[in-house]
């Protein structure tokens, strides 16, 4: 059974307020020049935004959630799943506004026209994923082309090599090897890192309130189901 939205937002709203109090934190420790330590509070913040974002959509959808915590992991390649779906609805809708302007100006094309002319965004986006691209890879390579925030969609595959998890843990921790040498040290990691990391999880909380309303306007778009 899913979830009213009103108990999605008790739910969540905790998660959702923790992640502001830890990019908060961050901010504060990056003022007072700490920067291993702000780089590795920012990557926790986006981890809570990326547990929002799993559990937001399990409620959603019905799914009951597990009792564990999600894996740091996870988290992190959930959100960078997020990113890319962000960013393909938001270049293939400019792409998709930009065709109908044209084809508009266009007299040869008006009956063409009328059958794109009032399609709702999901339907716009599905029309170019059909008719433009060959391949999901077409589609990723001509996204991020596109987006305005290139950087964020690399977040994905960071988090599948683990490497973000890494960078976090060499915010807090300094580990020796075998024969004593050093191989994680918190001073390795820079104001240029911290600065790199806070815009990540400024952008995370911005699109945490996205996909929250993409759920709310879906939850209204959605019969509520007998129990």
């Amino acid at each position: 059974m899913k979830m009213k939205l009103d108990d999605i937002d008790k739910a969540l709203f905790p998660i959702a307020k923790n992640a502001m109090r830890l990019l908060q934190d961050a901010e504060l420790l990056f003022a007072n020049g700490r920067y291993p330590t702000a780089v590795a509070v920012a990557i926790s913040s986006i981890e809570e935004a990326g547990k929002f974002v799993i559990r937001s959509r399990d409620a959603s959808h019905g799914n009951t959630p597990s009792p564990k915590p999600p894996k740091h992991y996870s988290k992190h390649y959930e959100l960078g799943w997020y990113y890319w779906q962000l960013a393909i609805w938001q270049v293939l809708l400019d792409t998709f506004y930009d065709f109908k302007s044209w084809v508009k100006e266009r007299p040869e094309d008006e009956a063409f026209y009328k059958q794109i002319k009032d399609l709702d965004k999901k339907e716009a986006v599905e029309f170019l994923q059909a008719y433009m691209f060959e391949s999901e890879e077409d589609i990723e390579s001509y996204v991020k082309d596109k987006f305005s925030h290139p950087c964020y969609l690399e977040v994905r595959g960071k988090a599948q090599s683990h490497r973000i998890e890494e960078i976090r843990r060499t915010g807090l921790y300094c580990d020796t090897d075998s024969k004593y040498k050093v191989v994680r040290d918190p001073e390795d990691l820079t104001k240029s890192d911290a600065e790199e990391w806070l815009e990540h999880a400024r952008f995370a909380m911005s699109n945490m309130k996205t996909w929250h309303e993409i759920l709310a306007k879906k939850a209204q778009q959605e019969p509520e189901r007998d129990k």
